[in-house]
């Protein structure tokens, strides 16, 4: 089990994010690679994927982690990005995947919505609909908030990002078998090998870092768009 600092974290991002539940890991990555072995033990339960997923779709602007996680599952459709850097939803093909991972850059969150109403109209078949929030905790969309927005989502805490730790990642989810999925994934207790088994929470000192700065996300977040935004105004052409 993770310790109560890592419990008391999930418990105030699984509030903040509207979910239902958090996990918290020791990456970001592994907060992915969590995901995908999810969904790849599924793919027995699904019947008209003869055991196969047809393709996961996400971007071609990403850090190198999102595809080479992403490829655990097959095939993998890059989609082009817009004016924004974001996932350009006209370019995902509805009709042939069983997974899209979004990824939102620099603090901006994809068209979520624009993703659902096409995956309703065009896609018969569920779609995992995962939500890469590394850069975006503290935005939203049209009054979700980013942690929201998919089947699942992904937080990160690495140093470089606004809420930050020496280490760690967070899947926060409506889904309580990935839920107790991610918990077992994370611990020694999924495997009865213990050659399989990992170790992959988050540590208490660094909970207890995020906990301690999260009383300053909302300031550190207005200060960030007040630079981006007087960038946006001064520099142009």
């Amino acid at each position: 089990m993770a310790g109560p600092k890592a419990r008391e974290l999930e418990e105030l991002l699984a509030k903040q994010c509207q979910r239902k539940y958090a996990v918290a890991l020791n990456s970001c990555t592994t907060a992915l690679q969590c995901i995908m072995n999810y969904i790849q033990g599924l793919r027995y339960k699904i019947p008209h994927q003869n055991q196969s997923f047809r393709r996961l779709c996400t971007t071609n602007l990403s850090y190198m982690i999102t595809g080479s996680v992403a490829e655990r599952l097959g095939p993998v459709h890059y989609t082009d990005v817009d004016h924004n850097g974001l996932m350009k939803i006209d370019d995902i093909p509805y009709r042939d995947v069983d997974c899209i991972m979004t990824v939102n850059l620099f603090g901006q969150v994809v068209d979520y919505h624009g993703i659902l109403i096409n995956c309703a109209l065009f896609n018969e078949h569920k779609t995992f609909v995962i939500e890469d929030a590394a850069q975006s905790l503290g935005s939203s969309f049209r009054g979700l908030p980013s942690g929201k927005l998919g089947w699942a989502s992904v937080f990160s805490f690495d140093p470089t990002k606004v809420l930050n730790c020496s280490t760690g990642g967070l899947i926060l989810t409506d889904d309580e078998q990935l839920a107790n999925y991610a918990d077992l994934y994370r611990s020694t207790r999924l495997h009865s090998a213990p050659s399989q088994n990992h170790n992959l929470k988050i540590t208490e000192i660094d909970a207890a870092m995020l906990l301690a700065k999260m009383p300053y996300l909302e300031s550190w977040q207005k200060r960030r768009t007040d630079i981006a935004n007087y960038y946006k105004e001064n520099i142009q052409n």
